[in-house]
């Protein structure tokens, strides 16, 4: 369970990365090893560890695809929808993305673009790092009075939502 995962990383899992840091630090295994651990973090929902996990793999190659996907789903969990945003913009803005990862991408996005007008819509705060240009950029189309930004630049798909808000 979360908790058990929680008391895991705390005490046991950070010496076995402090541990295994120093064995491939500078090795030509080192991304590789941060993915395997990223990836484990990730499939158990230790959030906090796989977004540190992942953030080593993108200082070490910043523009990594599979880190810079995995951060955008990363800090959408933990509420911190700007650099989830952000991260995901990295990886569109990479050439060798393909068109399943970018379709991810674009559907990562919109998950954003959704809980910012759930957010607002029900008078929540921002999130933490938001300022007014980012809540501004993902108005709907109500507010604003043209299509979203995504729709625009792939009118071709065009797919209704139907949101299920209990009363």
């Amino acid at each position: 369970d979360a908790e058990t995962m929680k008391i895991h990383h705390d005490k046991h899992h950070a010496a076995y990365v402090n541990t295994g840091n120093t064995l491939l630090k500078d090795s030509e295994w080192e991304v590789r090893g941060w993915r395997t651990v990223g990836t484990a973090q990730f499939d158990l929902k230790a959030l906090a560890g796989a977004r540190e996990t992942w953030e080593q793999v993108r200082k070490l190659e910043p523009q990594d695809l599979e880190a810079n996907i995995r951060l955008g789903t990363v800090y959408e969990r933990l509420g911190d929808l700007t650099r989830s945003t952000q991260a995901l913009e990295r990886a569109l803005k990479n050439p060798a993305i393909k068109n399943d990862q970018r379709a991810e991408v674009y559907a990562l996005l919109g998950r954003n673009a959704k809980a910012r007008w759930r957010s607002e819509w029900k008078g929540e705060r921002k999130q933490d790092g938001e300022d007014d240009e980012d809540v501004h950029r993902f108005r709907t189309d109500a507010q604003v009075g043209q299509r979203p930004q995504a729709e625009r630049r792939m009118p071709q798909r065009r797919h209704r939502f139907v949101d299920v808000v209990p009363v």
